[in-house]
């Protein structure tokens, strides 16, 4: 069973925390691997990354109006203190409150969420120290990568665990109000994951994010999932250069090689529409069910990731070309982007 990877509570008067302070943390380690603390680079790493690593907790009302609260983690990724984390740590929006590694408690405000790519960005007031994005398009399988994060408890805050990369471009079906939905081209990893580490980083050994944490399988052990740090580049840099940014809407759902297969359907090349908004921009420019993206202003798409890579990075109001593949030919069509109404 697939869970994501925050913690719910019935909340105190309040925040469930100790007072913490930087000669309180104890760092944790997995040793499935028999990693050599002392010739692995895994302290330095873990000593520089800590203090842009933050918990986040979220209290709201639940259905019986009931007080009700959501523990996560997130990482500040720019000096001005812009956090990512996971949509489904704070998608019960209510009163955000952002915890940092030596126990100051902010209040935060969400700019910017999206429930599909479960991310999510906020921001606290100041300045701190942001954790460099790296490349996830550079991550080997096999590859040492860490983990960061508040699992079960604001006392546990900052529990660390190493891995490897187990897999990559991993696509996952998820139950959702529509049926259900896929998770695509996500990081596997066996760096243990626990309830409370959602949106957390995963590090590799330059102390760059190239994931950030979102989903454990439950009913085994070292499989756990984090969306690839290359698709949360354009939207921070969009949201931080422009406080009204809002995301591209394109209309469509789509599959790549991977999932087809899972389908019985056959693709060589590109993504295939699987469903389409009939009030999309999409559909507005002559887009149907299973045609066959290829191009976007020229550049080869073969996942989903790399559709959104593209789209996120220019936002809404923009202008793209398709190429795509109909009952065997080539065609192309201009989108005029919009935002999701």
């Amino acid at each position: 069973m697939l869970t994501g990877c925050s913690y719910d509570y019935e909340p105190t008067e309040t925040l469930p925390t100790e007072e913490i302070t930087t000669e309180q943390f104890d760092f944790k380690y997995d040793n499935t691997h028999n990693l050599s603390i002392r010739d692995s680079k895994i302290p330095a790493v873990v000593k520089k990354a800590s203090p842009s690593v933050v918990g986040i907790n979220v209290l709201y009302e639940n259905s019986d109006n009931e007080a009700s609260g959501s523990l996560g983690s997130g990482v500040v990724v720019d000096k001005d203190g812009y956090i990512i984390t996971n949509y489904h740590v704070i998608g019960n929006i209510g009163t955000i409150q952002v915890v940092f590694y030596d126990g100051q408690t902010l209040g935060a405000e969400l700019l910017w969420s999206d429930r599909n790519l479960d991310l999510a960005i906020l921001k606290v007031e100041g300045t701190y120290k942001p954790l460099k994005m790296g490349s996830s398009e550079k991550a080997q399988v096999g590859d040492t990568v860490i983990a960061i994060g508040t699992p079960l408890a604001m006392k546990f805050q900052h529990t660390v665990t190493a891995g490897i990369v187990s897999a990559l471009n991993r696509t996952l079906t998820l139950p959702s109000d529509d049926g259900i939905t896929f998770m695509e081209d996500l990081i596997q990893t066996d760096a243990s994951i626990n309830p409370g580490n959602s949106g957390g980083p995963l590090i590799n050994m330059n102390g760059e994010v190239i994931g950030i944490n979102t989903l454990k399988v439950t009913d085994a052990e070292g499989l756990g999932f984090a969306i690839p740090i290359d698709i949360c580049i354009p939207i921070v840099e969009n949201v931080i250069s422009n406080p009204d940014y809002k995301a591209p809407y394109l209309g469509i759902m789509a599959m790549d090689k991977e999932i087809a297969a899972y389908l019985n359907k056959e693709l060589d090349e590109g993504i295939m529409i699987m469903a389409i908004d009939n009030t999309s921009p999409a559909f507005d420019a002559g887009l149907r069910e299973s045609y066959v993206i290829l191009e976007v202003n020229s550049t080869p798409v073969n996942s989903v990731f790399e559709l959104r890579k593209i789209i996120y990075s220019l936002g809404a109001d923009s202008k793209v070309e398709i190429l795509y593949l109909r009952d065997s030919k080539r065609y192309r069509t201009t989108v005029d982007l919009t935002t999701q109404q």
